[in-house]
């Protein structure tokens, strides 16, 4: 740029930006509020610097949190620098760090074959070492799926223990000290007594006096940071004395509400039992996730994978380790700017400090601006800032003028920055002023709706109306004229049907995941249901038909699928492959044979034609639809599943063969089960649309108008509420706090120029707005506003008219009353939903994919009995020879390996602990295992069931039930108290223990406590005749209700009984007793009305 350019371009400049901008030599640090000219004000510095000094475009570097940003800032030098622009390193702190990888190779450790890991990759590591470590361990517990819980937790971890630059040995001598001080507060305070008082004024104060006392007196080791990086952790003593003194334990009315707020957030445990410390088990966490951690860098290393966060800590590593790669660096880039360092991660900070390391005044940038740090949820920490300020003691400079919004808008910013707890001494005096005049707009209101269609109908009318109105053609860009900003993609998912209804141009980024993506669905099932069919599993290929023969892409509509539900389970038992051979539908047969014949094609033909054949029906269903959007979802998931079809083929080579569809199936499935999502987004948009975007994605722009969505309190401040590994005390711990919610309340509120609108639907006004903004509620008289953004091939088998409903008789598909059933139907769920779910779920009742829990159910009671009758039976076989070829099954699960393999630990763990508790208990008695049972009740009603084992005393002619449960959940539920009950009806009812009196009913747990690795204590009822009585009344109405067809039960909550219980529930506390009350009632109901 010539001088005089430059100077014409600083005459625009206000003083504070102009101090920044001839400011080059030495640190500088610039707080730049929103609007404030930050990206002209670094473009017009890059400028300065080659016109005013001895440097090359090279020597200058600009740094930034994002791609965008740093897009935006090369775009703004270019217009200002021409062609020198090309040539300064503008980048992402990643990008840089890559670029200097592929330029100073020498320095680096990594080969350049190393590659990196994917996402599927990561997940399944880190489940194979968590599912390593022994059981009982912190992070060993698995979910029903058979996946490791801590999965998405570690990946989170480790991303944040690189980003911070903290090793993981120092991670794990901060979980000692937490478990040190922990121990040392145990032994040397009252505090764990005094938590398990009744709260009280006089207790907080105790309690209060205690906590000064005792961190007083704690061990200096306990209270000196073990790491000095700031914004990493405060000691856990110190965290608390802290805690305590900034909260007030009782406000002036004599309310303890923040007393109780500490002890919620410091001790865990009760009140009967003992309370403990809760940084006890996070600590515990912590450090077993720093083991799993170092095993996880020591796999990358030995497979040749890297993650994303390595780039920056291989380019820290190798610059610390060579100190002529840092000379180099430094002699290159003379003058450093960095963007957005709010939004700084301590690797990152670490980069800037070794790009200065060594030089005598540094001539480093940087701008940020504290209440704008909406990225610590990603490692990032504003304390680089303070770190920034301690480290170079720069010159700073403060822009108050705010360029972007009228003053109204403004104002309101900074009444909510104001409320920003923790905000940095560099931003003292930071207070914005807006340079344009008045708008039109000086006050503000909410619109409160009494639902979310209702919200979304009006906000769609109101921009139609200003689109209408001419707005978008009074903006300066029409592209930034309005635009719909949402805490949380959802609502914005949820408003698309709306504008598309009142023909809004929209632009947006649907971010869809190929598993969710409706369109998608039956390409998928057809997938998986091919495979199944080639490798001869037509159970698992069975739990696919239902989505393939209701598709519309396959001709399927509500009706013909609900009549082929009820021939596969009225004519073929509930086998669904077979009533597709079986079945007089046509259309039906035709796909079946079709199946057939790709599934004989599986192992030959090339991937990607298959796929394309098999989705033929698709693509010619979605050409042919007047639905544009769905059409362009199809594409982008056809896009997606072939993209992620080519990722594999790059892996071909390690199989040492052509991929075929299985291989892909098998990745599709392995993602899944790990909750990864494949990308299957869609960039939707054209000029002059409304612009619908995330408040995190919404930094750095800037509308005319802005529609605040769901801006209720609960949706604002919801976020990460516990699950990470981090204790409290880390600062990087995985918890959002008020803090956060306020920075994004901020950052959304200030991208509107001109307008700012808000709209919720329900809940209460964002506590940051209360008294700033006034309410305006709507009131509910919007009709037909509910539009359906997604549909579920399931819906296809929903009997949801009086006709489908008609093709289900209860005579002829309900033979006998199981307890199953009885609890399915007469679980009370509001709207009395259970009874009119029944058919779908227990008569139609689609098919289900084999599942490894239930599986490995199914074998463990087998082996019980089998240990009962074989074993301890007349035939003596030893205990060894019935257990292997159970664990032999059990190993050869149809599952993943290592999936298997856990399984078959609990399998050890139940033949060492329970078998012999069990032999031992059931020695005395005679025993019946898997007893089968088909009797009436007195009314006629047929009950069957299985129950596990009986134990038997003939001489005093009594029986005692035993059902087996597997996992860890001790909760019982009522259902299964109404199930034992029902067992003894039975067994009171059959011919065969006439006489007999049913002693007690239990649940046997038949795995160990995780910890103790003791056998767990039966849980055990007995019930009164008058029990059973009332419980042989309920099965007579409900069968009786069966039988008639009279699935509607709804009339109870019109009824005096549900009115009773309604009172009834308000002397009650617990949503226990609430509930039973409310099923007691519901239960007695149904007898009373039972017509017969």
């Amino acid at each position: 740029m010539e001088l005089a350019a430059l100077n014409e371009a600083f005459d625009h400049l206000n003083a504070q930006q102009r101090e920044a901008v001839e400011c080059l030599d030495g640190p500088l640090l610039v707080i730049a509020g929103p609007g404030t000219g930050k990206t002209q004000l670094l473009s017009l510095r890059a400028a300065n610097i080659l016109a005013k000094r001895d440097a090359l475009p090279g020597n200058i570097l600009c740094l930034t949190y994002t791609e965008a940003g740093a897009e935006a800032m090369r775009k703004r030098l270019i217009e200002l620098v021409g062609r020198d622009a090309y040539g300064i390193q503008v980048s992402t702190f990643h990008g840089f760090a890559s670029s200097m990888k592929s330029r100073y190779a020498q320095y680096f450790d990594r080969s350049a074959s190393d590659a990196l890991i994917t996402t599927l990759q990561q997940k399944e590591l880190f489940d194979k070492l968590l599912k390593s470590l022994p059981f009982g361990a912190p992070l060993s517990a698995g979910t029903p799926q058979g996946v490791s819980f801590y999965i998405d937790a570690m990946v989170g971890f480790v991303s944040k223990a690189k980003r911070s630059g903290v090793s993981y040995e120092v991670l794990a001598r901060i979980a000692q000290q937490n478990l040190d001080a922990a121990q040392w507060l145990a032994r040397h305070s009252t505090l764990l007594e005094l938590a398990a008082e009744k709260a009280s004024a006089s207790l907080a104060e105790r309690f209060e006096a205690e906590v000064e006392r005792a961190c007083a007196m704690a061990p200096r080791e306990l209270k000196q940071p073990i790491v000095s990086t700031p914004g990493i952790y405060v000691p856990y003593i110190m965290h608390l004395l802290d805690s305590v003194r900034r909260t007030e334990l009782v406000d002036e009315r004599g309310k303890t509400g923040g007393y109780a707020e500490i002890r919620k957030a410091f001790f865990g445990g009760t009140n009967k039992d003992g309370r403990t410390f809760k940084v006890v088990e996070g600590s515990e966490r912590l450090a077993c996730a720093c083991e799993v951690a170092r095993r996880y860098q020591k796999e990358l290393d030995t497979l040749g994978l890297y993650d994303y966060d390595d780039m920056i800590y291989d380019f820290v590593h190798a610059v610390e380790r060579n100190a002529d790669f840092k000379q180099a660096l430094q002699d290159a880039y003379t003058y450093i700017q960095v963007d957005e360092f709010q939004d700084t991660n301590g690797a990152q900070m670490r980069i800037v400090e070794l790009l200065c390391d060594g030089v005598e005044h540094p001539n480093v940038m940087a701008v940020g601006d504290d209440d704008q740090a909406i990225m610590r949820f990603q490692g990032a920490s504003i304390d680089c800032i303070n770190q920034f300020v301690d480290a170079y003691r720069p010159h700073s400079v403060v822009l108050k003028t705010n360029y972007r919004s009228t003053p109204a808008i403004v104002a309101l910013g900074g009444k909510i920055a104001a409320q920003i707890e923790r905000r940095l001494d560099a931003s003292d005096g930071k207070t914005l002023a807006a340079f344009k005049p008045d708008g039109d707009q000086t006050e503000f209101a909410e619109c409160c709706f009494a639902s979310k269609p209702e919200e979304f109908a009006a906000l769609a009318a109101d921009v139609r109306s200003k689109i209408d109105a001419g707005y978008i053609e009074s903006c300066a860009d029409a592209d930034e004229a309005i635009a719909v900003i949402a805490p949380k993609h959802a609502a914005l998912r949820a408003l698309i049907p709306y504008f598309v209804r009142e023909n809004i141009p929209f632009a947006y980024r649907e971010r869809q995941n190929l598993f969710k993506l409706e369109q998608m669905q039956t390409m998928l099932a057809l997938v998986r249901c091919v495979v199944a069919l080639a490798q001869g599993r037509e159970a698992l290929a069975a739990s696919f038909v239902p989505a393939i023969v209701s598709s519309p892409e396959f001709g399927g509509d509500h009706a013909s699928s609900v009549r082929f539900a009820l021939h596969a389970r009225r004519e073929c038992y509930g086998d669904w492959v077979r009533a597709m051979r079986e079945t007089d539908d046509a259309r039906i047969r035709g796909i079946r044979d079709d199946l057939m014949g790709w599934a004989a094609r599986t192992y030959s033909t090339p991937v990607r034609e298959l796929l394309f054949d098999m989705a033929s029906r698709s693509l010619g269903y979605y050409r042919a639809t007047d639905d544009a959007l769905a059409a362009v979802r199809f594409n982008a998931g056809m896009r997606a599943l072939v993209s992620f079809v080519e990722g594999e083929l790059e892996g071909s080579r390690a199989l040492g063969r052509a991929v075929r569809l299985p291989d892909i199936v098998d990745r599709l499935d392995a993602a899944q089960r790990y909750g990864m999502s494949v990308d299957a987004s869609v960039d939707m948009g054209e000029a002059g649309a409304v612009r619908l975007t995330s408040a995190h994605s919404s930094k750095g722009l800037e509308f005319d108008c802005v529609y605040l969505v769901d801006a209720d309190d609960a949706t604002w401040h919801k976020g990460a509420t516990g699950g990470g590994l981090y204790p409290a005390n880390m600062l990087i711990h995985d918890e959002k706090d008020a803090d956060d919610a306020r920075r994004l309340l901020f950052v959304a509120a200030t991208r509107a120029k001109r307008h700012l609108a808000m709209y919720r639907a329900g809940g209460a006004t964002l506590q940051e707005l209360s008294g700033i903004v006034s309410t305006c509620e709507v009131a509910s008289s919007v009709s037909g506003v509910d539009l359906a953004l997604e549909t579920d091939w399931r819906d296809n088998f929903r009997l949801d008219t009086p006709q489908l409903m008609g093709l289900v008789d209860g005579r002829r598909d309900v033979r006998t009353l199981s307890a199953t059933a009885l609890n399915a139907f007469v679980e009370y769920q509001l709207g009395c939903l259970s009874s009119a779910r029944f058919p779908e779920a227990n008569i139609v009742r689609l098919p289900e994919a084999p599942s490894i829990s239930l599986e490995f159910g199914t074998l463990a009671h087998a082996m019980l009995e089998d240990v009962v009758n074989r074993v301890m039976g007349r035939q003596g076989v030893g205990l060894a020879e019935v257990e292997a070829p159970f664990r032999a099954r059990v190993a050869r699960l149809d599952f993943p390996p290592e999936d298997a393999a856990k399984y078959v630990e609990r399998f050890d763990r139940v033949c060492r602990t329970f078998v012999p508790w069990l032999m031992e208990h059931a020695a005395r008695y005679r025993r019946i295992a898997e007893a089968r049972f088909c009797v009436a009740t007195r009314g006629g009603t047929p009950l069957s069931g299985y129950l596990d084992l009986l134990l038997v005393d003939d001489a005093s002619k009594t029986v005692r039930i035993v059902d087996y449960k597997t996992g860890f959940d001790e909760k019982v539920p009522a259902g299964d108290k109404r199930q034992l009950r029902f067992y003894k009806l039975m067994v009171e009812r059959s011919p065969e223990f006439a006489g007999y009196t049913v002693k007690s009913m239990g649940d046997f747990y038949i795995e160990p406590d995780k910890k103790s690795n003791a056998v767990r204590e039966p849980f055990a009822i007995s019930a009164s005749a008058e029990e059973i009585c009332q419980l042989e009344r309920l099965v007579d109405a409900v069968w009786h209700r069966i039988q008639q067809g009279q699935w509607d039960t709804s009339a109870f909550e019109q009824s005096e009984r549900y009115a009773e219980a309604v009172a009834e529930r308000e002397h009650v506390r617990s949503k226990a007793d609430k509930a039973s009350i409310m099923q007691r009632a519901y239960e007695q109901w149904l007898i009373e009305n039972d017509d017969r």
